[in-house]
């Protein structure tokens, strides 16, 4: 018997021509009908009642025998071609209903049921004649999709195997076991059901659409892509293709690809909840915010339980300054997903944002209580530990998480910034050491470690750490300030004010180059001139609120005007 698999969930093909209304023996389910009085009124009614069952159970034809049920729809709910959140969303609203009409084209027909639905989808078909022959391997194939959507994977092989042992070519068992096999990890099974099925119809799109599925998983983005592209041209109105290859193109980094297969998905299915939220992933990883946020909102309106909809819109609202939001999204992810660690990291990052740094320790804290070997998360304690003034913890999660990422420059730095807070120079010089080695382009960390070698005094390093740092952004008014800092130790004061005079050409208002400035010419007996760089240098500070800043310069002042 020639099987082929049809519609959203697995069907073989169906074998009755539809040109013509035929008793209801020639496609009868058998076990599941049970206690139900249908008033059929004609002999096409008949011929839908058979449709219907297979509608509402979810087994709905795609392509027949002949052209006669196409657009097909249930109480005006159209039926093809959708992803499996729309095919349950249709689903749950037949469940409730009481009254079914089947349309196709012009021809409709009422069934009129004596109780709900839900009893009908609850019941197990165990046999079904086509033509008055009985074919148990269709049955079987039923019983196992029923097991597949309980999540009784294994269950449900038994049931195919079964299926198969009856009908070794029947497409639809091996496409619905390799799905099973391939929810239980099992991917070389799959894979070789999926392959098996493409062999058998070669024309079949799902064979190609799962298994592009499979190799997405396993990281063979090429070969998703090429499955993905041929369940396309074999089927071009089914959203979830569009979709798998979208997430295929967004882990290659292709985001214009990615955004334009979600379009296509979201114009075949505008309810397709997942293809929203990775359109926003795909649209916040450009830095399109506000366009992200809209579709991270539809998605949470669509699927008001996706906790990771919340975490992202979160994420991005954070990236908007809008932190108190932020922190309602992060709230509600944690509040529908618990374990979810990533939701405490980032609220602590917002608390930490917010300056709440204690709020942000306990978030950092249970974040590796849920993920031990969250790297980042220890780095980020580090940071809100040091911030809190609390440097031995600061020191303690730096270490560890370089021991869980040892090539992470950033916490070589930052445990040297603690360093050099402690007074450890030495060590705190060994750690920017490593930082350098890791990203040699890291201006921060030259500038750090020129500081460290100017407090210990050797400034002949100090001076050659501030010329790489200039030699990398040229552009860094510090690295000319503190490098003039080194040639005024030196007694080298025109270099000193040539690099205070280019500090202060890119920051105009940077008080401490006036104010050392003001220092430098007072050295030179240019008097006038440091007392106009030591008054702005003061009104600057003011301005700034740093009162100790402008104490020094107002006080350097009367001296200078004694």
């Amino acid at each position: 018997m020639n099987h082929k698999r049809a519609g959203g969930l697995f069907l073989p093909r169906c074998t009755r021509d539809f040109s013509e209304a035929r008793p209801t023996e020639d496609l009868t389910f058998l076990g599941g009908l049970n206690g139900f009085d249908l008033n059929i009124k004609s002999r096409f009614y008949q011929l839908f009642l058979g449709v219907a069952v297979a509608v509402i159970l979810g087994h709905y034809p795609v392509a027949a025998a002949t052209t006669k049920v196409r657009d097909l729809q249930v109480n005006n709910l159209p039926l093809q071609g959708l992803s499996p959140p729309g095919r349950l969303r249709q689903r749950q609203r037949l469940r409730s209903a009481r009254t079914v009409t089947v349309k196709e084209r012009s021809w409709t027909g009422t069934l009129f049921l004596s109780k709900s639905l839900t009893d009908l989808i609850g019941g197990e078909i165990y046999a079904v004649r086509i033509r008055g022959i009985e074919n148990k391997a269709i049955a079987l194939n039923y019983r196992g999709e029923e097991r597949l959507e309980l999540e009784d994977y294994q269950g449900a092989i038994e049931a195919f195997n079964e299926a198969i042992d009856i009908d070794p070519e029947y497409v639809g068992a091996y496409l619905n076991r390799g799905q099973a096999y391939f929810q239980m990890g099992s991917l070389e099974e799959a894979l070789s059901d999926w392959e098996k099925a493409i062999k058998l119809d070669p024309d079949n799109y799902l064979a190609y659409y799962h298994r592009g599925n499979l190799y997405y998983k396993q990281g063979d983005l090429k070969r998703a892509i090429a499955d993905y592209d041929r369940a396309i041209e074999l089927n071009d109105s089914d959203p979830r293709a569009y979709y798998g290859r979208g997430l295929a193109r967004a882990k290659e980094d292709s985001i214009e690809g990615a955004i334009a297969d979600y379009n296509r998905a979201i114009e075949l299915d505008a309810e397709y909840g997942e293809a929203y939220f990775n359109r926003g992933n795909a649209l916040y990883s450009q830095g399109n915010l506000a366009e992200a946020i809209a579709d991270y909102d539809r998605a949470i309106e669509l699927e008001p339980e996706n906790a990771l909809a919340y975490l992202n819109r979160g994420n991005a609202l954070s990236g908007q300054g809008l932190l108190e939001i932020a922190l309602a999204d992060y709230d509600k992810a944690i509040e529908l997903k618990p374990n979810l660690d990533r939701a405490f990291y980032r609220r602590g990052i917002a608390h930490a944002k917010e300056k709440n740094y204690m709020q942000a320790i306990a978030d950092y804290s249970q974040a590796i209580e849920l993920n031990p070997n969250a790297a980042a998360a220890y780095y980020q304690r580090g940071i809100a530990n040091a911030k809190a003034g609390l440097l031995d913890r600061a020191l303690a999660d730096y270490t560890k998480a370089i021991d869980l990422v040892p090539r992470n420059p950033l916490a070589y730095y930052n445990r040297g910034l603690v360093y050099s807070q402690l007074e450890s120079l030495d060590r705190a010089i060994a750690d920017y050491a490593q930082a350098i080695e890791f990203n040699p382009e890291y201006v921060p960390a030259y500038q750090k470690r020129g500081l460290a070698y100017f407090s210990q005094g050797n400034l002949s390093q100090a001076i050659a750490d501030y010329d790489k740092a200039l030699e990398l952004d040229p552009e860094n008014a510090s690295s000319y300030l503190n490098r003039g800092l080194v040639w005024a130790k030196q007694d080298v004061i025109d270099r000193a004010i040539a690099d205070f005079d280019e500090a202060i050409r890119l920051n105009p208002n940077y008080g401490e180059a006036l104010g050392n400035r003001g220092i430098a010419r007072y050295q030179l007996g240019d008097i006038q001139n440091a007392i106009a760089d030591t008054e702005k240098a003061a009104e600057i500070f003011r301005q700034q609120g740093d009162s100790a800043k402008e104490q020094r310069a107002r006080d350097f002042l009367r001296q200078l005007k004694r």
